[in-house]
């Protein structure tokens, strides 16, 4: 198995009640099921609550029994992303952000972070 560099966008929720039945709720929202990708604008995000402030799956880092959404921004050695392309990706993720914040009172983050597969 080779190891390559992968740059990430992160929204992270972090609800003010359960971030299991947050969690529920945004999938049943969108209609897909807990291995389902939830569809954010232009890109398919990854969704997960937190066990811990750390998660050895994907290589993420957040506060524990927050809600992370999570795309790739970069697939491996060489790649790169236009600028103007991740600010447009940050703007439809904060969109929808603050909607599902004003939904399930959480409040919200963007990071951009990476992990090594």
């Amino acid at each position: 198995m080779s190891t390559h560099p992968n740059a990430m966008l992160l929204g992270v929720l972090v609800p003010d009640e359960l971030a299991r039945k947050t969690h529920r709720a945004i999938l049943a929202e969108a209609g897909i099921d807990s291995n389902g990708q939830l569809k954010i604008g232009s890109r398919d995000y990854s969704i997960t609550v937190m066990e811990s402030d750390f998660d050895d799956h994907w290589q993420i880092t957040a506060p524990e029994g927050s809600v992370v959404l999570h795309t790739y921004l970069t697939y491996g050695y060489g790649e790169t992303v236009a600028w103007s392309e991740v600010e447009a990706l940050k703007n439809e993720l904060e969109a929808w952000l603050q909607v599902a914040c004003e939904t399930h009172k959480c409040s919200q983050s963007i990071h951009i972070t990476a992990n090594y597969w």
